[in-house]
């Protein structure tokens, strides 16, 4: 993939790892933060906010709060409905109802009617969040929206209301228009470019290997990267529509415009705390990158909830199964999206405001900034010498400004996302992309905390 095509590439999630920020905390000896100010710059899915916020038991008690800029609104209105659904109570849903649900929002371009409904009931009250900053403080106390401008606000609202009554969203066609733009003359021999990708980019890189050659040739292929032997996906997933926009009176959007070679896998789906997720045989891991994600994920929300270490009790029917990749039926592209669609029917949603609020998350705020803020920081005088961690994305190396280092303390830590992981990514582009890193970092007069290789690490650290 040249770095062109993706610039072109939506980033609906993120292609690291996800970290908990405090572990990347520069502590000044003898000098205590009470307060911990994290710029994230296109972090793209929420990943690391989540995975910080379920941490946090594990740090000194202190204030976080996550100012978040992202280079669409698109970004900000997906992360909002992972944060809602990830912050939902357990009297709404169970461990892993919520786990497998948040993976298929996350990740799959077709979903289970079930997952539709959901996605329906929460756009309605995500509506009433952007409209109503009271109800967004009970709703969604951890998010605030109030530095965001009334144009983004406008179009959170547009996004949200396409989510509920847009049925001429064809995602299994737009998937294949994609494939077939990007592969060309080798679309009829799609199986053996997937399978190059796939050992020859994919596979040898750190982790790589956990992600199962099937599973990932059934993404590439239909945009389902997530399955269980019990579920079928048959709706598809409108929260991955771009450039949702206006014409007369109907909600248009451009598509979808996002990855189609790398995948969702990454950010929660290569590394684990449970060495047995992990297990090897023959070379090849014993589960699939969906089951490491599900783990993981149980895992951030049962200590989100509780506060505490999470400790896996074995059972259930797939717990010893192994390697197991659901099969969908041939879709036809031409006729997807044209049945009546369970969403339209409308059954098992509330259209009422919902009257409880999400979990709390004591000493946590995250704040979203225009998403031109790259460009023109909001009350720039206030964020003078403010933030004391940022994390750069690989994709907005080139966008961060040196006018932007006022805005960062002393012996703050930077974190910059590493491309290691890109399919295709050749290696002139990964020389240009480290140079670029070490020409910002110099600009900026950063110092580089520990060394960094961008073949192997996920991130290069810097001190201010």
């Amino acid at each position: 993939m040249s770095e062109k095509s993706m610039e072109n590439s939506q980033m609906w999630w993120g292609y690291t790892p996800a970290i908990d920020f405090q572990e990347y905390l520069i502590e000044t000896k003898g000098v205590e933060i009470p307060v911990l100010n994290i710029l994230v710059v296109y972090g793209a899915d929420a990943r690391h906010i989540l995975q910080t916020v379920a941490k946090k038991y594990r740090h000194p008690r202190r204030k976080i709060n996550f100012y978040v800029v992202e280079p669409l609104v698109d970004f900000v209105a997906k992360q909002m409905l992972l944060l809602t659904a990830a912050l939902e109570p357990p009297h709404v849903l169970g461990l892993q109802e919520k786990a497998r649900l948040w993976m298929e929002i996350y990740g799959n371009l077709l979903v289970r009617p079930s997952t539709v409904n959901y996605i329906v009931q929460k756009s309605r009250q995500l509506v009433l969040m952007v409209t109503d900053e009271s109800y967004l403080d009970f709703r969604l106390p951890l998010v605030r929206l109030n530095f965001m401008k009334f144009k983004e606000l406008d179009a959170l609202e547009s996004i949200f209301h396409f989510w509920q009554n847009n049925t001429l969203f064809n995602s299994v066609f737009m998937w294949d228009i994609r494939l077939r733009r990007s592969l060309g003359v080798r679309y009829d021999h799609r199986d053996g470019v997937f399978d190059w990708d796939y050992q020859m980019q994919l596979k040898p890189k750190p982790g790589g290997e956990r992600v199962n050659y099937q599973e990932y040739k059934h993404w590439r292929e239909t945009g389902v990267a997530f399955t269980w032997i019990e579920t079928e996906n048959t709706e598809p997933n409108l929260t991955f529509a771009s450039g949702v926009s206006a014409k007369g009176e109907k909600l248009v959007s451009l598509g979808y415009l996002g990855d189609i070679m790398n995948g969702p896998f990454l950010g929660f789906g290569i590394e684990s705390e449970d060495t047995d997720m992990l297990r090897m045989s023959n070379g090849v891991c014993m589960k699939r990158s969906a089951d490491i994600m599900e783990r993981n994920l149980l895992r951030l929300f049962y200590e989100i909830e509780q506060g505490k270490a999470y400790e896996h009790r074995a059972g259930g029917d797939e717990e010893e199964l192994g390697v197991v990749i659901r099969e969908m039926n041939k879709l036809d592209v031409a006729k997807a999206g044209d049945s009546v669609s369970p969403r339209e029917t409308g059954r098992d949603i509330n259209k009422k405001k919902e009257t409880y609020s999400a979990l709390y998350i004591p000493k946590a705020q995250v704040h979203f900034l225009p998403c031109k803020s790259l460009n023109q920081f909001p009350q720039t005088s206030k964020f003078q010498n403010f933030f004391n961690m940022v994390y750069i994305s690989s994709t907005a190396v080139k966008n961060f400004g040196p006018h932007l280092n006022g805005l960062i303390q002393e012996n703050a830590s930077i974190m910059i996302e590493s491309k290691k992981y890109i399919i295709g990514i050749e290696k002139q582009e990964m020389e240009k992309f480290v140079d670029s890193v070490n020409e910002l970092a110099e600009k900026n007069h950063w110092q580089l905390h520990v060394p960094f290789d961008p073949l192997k690490d996920n991130l290069a650290l810097f001190k201010k």
